[in-house]
């Protein structure tokens, strides 16, 4: 993934968006909020994929 938006929800139905992000070094990437937020569900949305963009893959997602 190069790039994508993640939203977050209190009840999974209503989406906020809170940071659009964009990689270009394919070492660690890193999107980090402006502000903290606390929510129960997260989504990541990719908006560019990698490569010939049939497929998708995502390593690893910490968060906290």
């Amino acid at each position: 993934m190069e790039g994508g938006i993640v939203k977050v929800s209190s009840e999974g139905k209503r989406r906020e968006e809170v940071v659009k992000f964009e990689f270009g070094d394919p070492e660690t990437r890193k999107a980090d909020f402006t502000k903290p937020v606390s929510r129960r569900f997260v989504r990541i949305e990719s908006t560019k994929n990698a490569g010939d963009g049939k497929s998708l893959a995502i390593t690893e997602v910490e968060l906290w």
